[in-house]
């Protein structure tokens, strides 16, 4: 997959990206095969996710002041990829 092919996933709509049913050829934990295409890549390049770059719920929860996991339950799945160690 190309530089290009991957920025233009940026727009990709949440049907498309998350579609019902789910592909059968995309592993059990993607919903299609890009998915797995790109994480497969990042594992292959040893790229290292920084800490500072993910937004903890929990925190960002408590300096607003409320429960903020309401507001993402359109995204199906989310309980299960925040369970993931």
């Amino acid at each position: 997959m190309s530089a290009r092919e991957i920025q233009q996933l940026h727009f990709v709509p949440f049907p498309t990206w998350f579609p019902a049913p789910r592909d059968p050829r995309a592993g059990a934990r993607f919903y299609i095969v890009v998915q797995e295409d790109i994480y497969e890549a990042l594992v292959r390049s040893q790229s290292q996710f920084r800490e500072h770059s993910v937004i903890d719920l929990e925190i960002l929860g408590n300096v607003v002041g409320a429960d903020i996991r309401q507001y993402f339950t359109y995204l199906h799945g989310l309980p299960e990829l925040l369970a993931l160690p």
